[in-house]
């Protein structure tokens, strides 16, 4: 079931506001159910009382930048995993711009925070 248009959502601010589908009905078919339903007060509260995961992952993400770099400098040339490093920075450049599409119109239309 997707989300009324007469709904009031409310933001991690306690800000009421409308989706920007309910305000302009013809975008409706921009979103998912999943994202038109979407509560994020709770996954805001889980992470504001969990603070320590995120930022491990942080630390995991720039211990593996760090070791990588060092494990490269010692790996020949012919070996250096050139092809799977360029599958992954496609997959990488195609997800960073599938996001900004899927976020920009929310960015334009709501503003800065």
């Amino acid at each position: 079931m997707f989300a009324e248009l007469g709904k009031t959502y409310v933001s991690s601010r306690g800000q009421e506001f409308k989706q920007l589908f309910q305000k302009i009905p013809a975008l409706r078919f921009v979103y998912t159910a999943a994202e038109a339903e979407y509560d994020v007060l709770p996954v805001k509260d889980w992470v504001a009382n969990n603070w320590a995961v995120p930022v491990g992952f942080v630390v995991v993400y720039l211990v593996g930048i760090a070791a990588g770099t060092q494990y490269m400098k010692n790996v020949p040339y012919k070996n250096r995993l050139a092809s799977q490093l360029a599958y992954w920075n496609a997959f990488l450049c195609l997800f960073s711009t599938l996001g900004a599409l899927r976020g920009i119109r929310c960015s334009l239309w709501y503003g800065p925070p």
